[in-house]
């Protein structure tokens, strides 16, 4: 418990999320009655969907932050099924433009790029100068202009030589790149997921969230405040449920212990 509170002493904004004053719930109480009120008139509006969630996560009650859990697992589903309609739509537009295989295109892309972490591997890339590396196996990792300079000369290879129309570099088909622009969105959807998963005593499923946020955002510190929350929390977890279990076995052992003795007196008598 100790740890716990100079945990919330060294990031005041953490205990406010988790322990909201009574001015704080009311202001939240009253925030979701018009976001209620805002969806019912927009009920697509995601910009809506996410503010009513957040609020609904932020309260102390428990059915307001199952609604809010609710809430947010819809956003994060529908903006992963957006991405991936996307990019199946860009791989579409891919083949049918250029009759190209895209798979294995994709392929050709990852291989080239592999051996474009070799300096003398194809013509005109791509490793920049940096400090010499520390053998002859380490280079330097290729930037995303020499990522896209790989890519665009496969591509051309691959459709003969034809310029690449710009809106089809978007949206690769390796998972990262489903939606780079929708990041911020799913981290902060997973921040606050594992926040309403900590206020409901699910550890795993929050520490699951917040480990999905930091591998979009790894360096944000209220991920990172968060993600030490739930490692101090989770040992105090155990180490209670650790005493409770050696608490229950030392009065059976003490019960079965005076049951034998009960039998053991009238045995003698």
């Amino acid at each position: 418990m100790e740890r716990l509170e100079e945990l919330f002493r060294q990031n005041p904004n953490l205990e406010r999320l988790l322990r909201p004053s009574q001015e704080e719930l009311a202001g939240l109480a009253d925030s979701v009655r018009t976001l209620r009120e805002s969806l019912r008139e927009s009920p697509e509006n995601t910009e809506i969907i996410f503010q009513l969630g957040a609020a609904l996560i932020s309260h102390s009650r428990q059915s307001f932050v199952e609604e809010g859990i609710n809430l947010m697992q819809t956003l994060v589903c529908t903006r992963w099924q957006s991405g991936w309609a996307s990019t199946m739509g860009q791989r579409k537009a891919m083949q049918d433009l250029y009759g190209t295989d895209y798979e294995g295109l994709e392929e050709q892309i990852d291989k080239k790029k592999s051996e474009s972490s070799q300096p003398s591997s194809i013509k005109g890339t791509i490793v920049k100068p940096t400090a010499p590396p520390a053998s002859d196996d380490e280079v330097s990792p290729l930037t995303s202009d020499e990522e896209r300079e790989v890519e665009e000369m496969i591509y051309k290879e691959a459709i003969g030589g034809g310029p690449v129309p710009p809106h089809l570099w978007k949206g690769n088909a390796q998972t990262s790149r489903i939606a780079p622009d929708h990041m911020d969105d799913l981290a902060l959807y997973h921040y606050y997921l594992a926040l309403g998963w900590i206020k409901l005593k699910e550890l795993p499923k929050a520490s699951s969230c917040v480990s999905q946020m930091l591998l979009l955002a790894p360096y944000n510190k209220q991920g990172n405040d968060l993600k030490t929350y739930i490692e101090v929390a989770s040992r105090r977890e155990r180490a209670v449920n650790a005493t409770t279990a050696l608490a229950g076995a030392s009065v059976l052992l003490a019960g079965v212990g005076t049951v034998m003795g009960l039998f053991l007196r009238n045995r003698s008598s």
